[in-house]
């Protein structure tokens, strides 16, 4: 019965309710029941959960992954915005050759949870000491040179 009602209304009525039930489930009260109502839905049903997870990226696959490609497209010109837009050592500003570099070394950690969210942590700390932003052959050249870009010692490798 409500699906059909659902189906009967006007597309601006329908906008109007989708933005009405985000606003209710945006109250701390409401948005904390149903967080508890779908954990407890998780655990009780943990195979329709992941079928139905896997359905519907399988139905919009094409939609989430072009949403990812825009969410890291975004973090990097942040990122590049933060820390300069060009290498800090030979100065290309393409920035198809840009990659964060970590001064600590501590890249592989930073990406444990992901590189997008390595990216906007970047961003969040906008600190200089701990990152900057290198070209790609500046920071292989760091990796296998032992963090020395060859750049700076380019009379010794003639």
């Amino acid at each position: 019965m409500y699906a059909e009602r659902w189906k009967a209304l006007e597309p601006e009525a329908k906008e109007r309710i989708k933005k009405q039930m985000r606003e209710y489930q945006k109250r701390p009260e409401i948005h904390e029941r149903i967080q508890r109502w779908q954990k407890r839905y998780r655990i009780e049903n943990p195979e329709l959960f992941h079928v139905r997870g896997r359905e519907y990226y399988l139905a919009h696959r094409e939609k989430m992954i072009a949403r990812t490609i825009g969410y890291k497209r975004e973090a990097r010109a942040k990122l590049f915005e933060t820390y300069g837009g060009k290498c800090s050592c030979c100065g290309e500003a393409d920035k198809r050759f840009l990659t964060l570099h970590h001064v600590n070394g501590d890249g592989t950690k930073a990406r444990e949870n992901g590189a997008l969210k390595a990216l906007r942590d970047a961003v969040k700390a906008d600190d200089p000491t701990a990152y900057t932003i290198l070209c790609f052959n500046c920071h292989l050249g760091m990796h296998s040179n032992g963090g020395v870009c060859p750049h700076k010692h380019k009379e010794g490798l003639e």
